[in-house]
């Protein structure tokens, strides 16, 4: 769908975890496809903030955010019926997979609950799904019904264990590649979530011989190319360097993992 710069009514704002908040807007017959994002105005601030849906269709869309500065702490001040400036769709999505794939999605804080809708498509595809989030503890955890519904295995971790697997998230998804294998060797991994964790499951994935699309979690001012503020290292090995730049806004956010480079 073209971007489209439209207002967007408030339907809903409400906290959903420690330092997390929900907001429902309406979609303006806006649709998202699996890893878009948008760019939100934010009273009284100059720059737009970045968001990826959790929800989308021709009525509604939804967020999760989380409270980490002034910007957010005003958008959590907002109610119902407040008018905000949106941007969207914006930026390059997940490759959605073939039939006999078999897809594991892999969420870290805020970056789970935009895998909601990417679920929500390949339980529509059929898709076998399984699913791995992972929080610092149990009240920091995002949309882990909604992803149990929508996976035929959902694998939790925390790192202080107070839920699920104590530990990380690429050792949750360790746990489960025998199982997986067992069932098919076509498998395709989605995440979102902090660089760390990112490079991480690259790692497992060039370990493993499966593909991985990694989507970017980047500071953005514009959202549409113009300022290079989000630009991330791209292996080029053909250059002095060994690498050249892309923007997270227009050329991801999500990227193949063997295109990174992560030194």
């Amino acid at each position: 769908m073209k971007k489209q710069d439209f207002t967007a009514k408030i339907l809903q704002n409400t906290a959903v975890a420690h330092n997390f908040y929900k907001m429902t807007l309406e979609s303006k017959g806006v649709l998202f496809a699996p890893g878009e994002f948008f760019q939100l105005s934010v009273p009284g601030h100059t720059l737009r903030r970045p968001f990826a849906p959790s929800h989308s269709d021709r009525n509604e869309f939804a967020f999760t955010y989380q409270l980490v500065g002034s910007g957010t702490e005003k958008l959590s001040s907002l109610s119902p019926g407040t008018e905000l400036s949106v941007i969207a769709p914006l930026g390059t999505g997940f490759t959605l997979p073939q039939s006999k794939s078999c897809a594991v999605l892999v969420g870290g804080g805020c970056g789970t609950p935009s895998l909601v809708l990417l679920a929500t498509e390949l339980q529509t595809r059929n898709i076998p799904t399984y699913t791995v989030i992972g929080a610092r503890s149990a009240c920091s955890l995002l949309e882990a019904e909604s992803l149990n519904y929508l996976s035929e295995r959902l694998v939790i971790t925390t790192d202080d264990g107070s839920e699920g697997i104590k530990g990380n998230t690429v050792e949750g998804v360790r746990s489960i590649l025998p199982e997986i294998k067992e069932r098919t060797d076509d498998i395709r991994l989605f995440s979102c979530g902090p660089v760390p964790m990112l490079q991480g499951l690259a790692e497992l994935a060039a370990a493993e011989g499966f593909t991985a699309e990694l989507s970017f979690e980047e500071r953005m001012a514009c959202g549409f190319g113009a300022c290079m503020g989000c630009a991330i290292r791209i292996n080029a090995p053909e250059t002095a360097e060994g690498f050249v730049y892309k923007r997270v806004c227009q050329d991801g956010p999500v990227f193949d993992s063997r295109e990174i480079y992560w030194n």
